[in-house]
């Protein structure tokens, strides 16, 4: 079945300002910023950063995430 796992969210973030997404496990945080970047599609709703509609390459190259587990491939070596 579908499940809703961001809904009914408003949130503002003052040019400047630095944020972070905390929550538990299935919260939606990492649906919430594959939906900013692009990475997934909303089923519905829009949003916007900085007053563009989202996604969009400009602001994609504003957003940084840290993974939670380390996405480095141990046995790549550089020549």
């Amino acid at each position: 079945g579908q499940h809703k796992v961001v809904k009914g969210l408003n949130l503002q973030v003052d040019e400047g300002e630095i944020f972070g997404f905390l929550g538990r496990n299935g919260a939606g945080k990492s649906t919430l910023i594959n939906m900013l970047t692009g990475i997934i599609r909303p089923t519905s709703g829009s949003f916007t950063l900085l007053g563009v509609p989202c996604p969009n390459s400009h602001i994609k190259k504003m957003i940084g995430v840290m993974p939670d587990y380390s996405v480095f491939y141990g046995n790549l070596t550089v020549l």
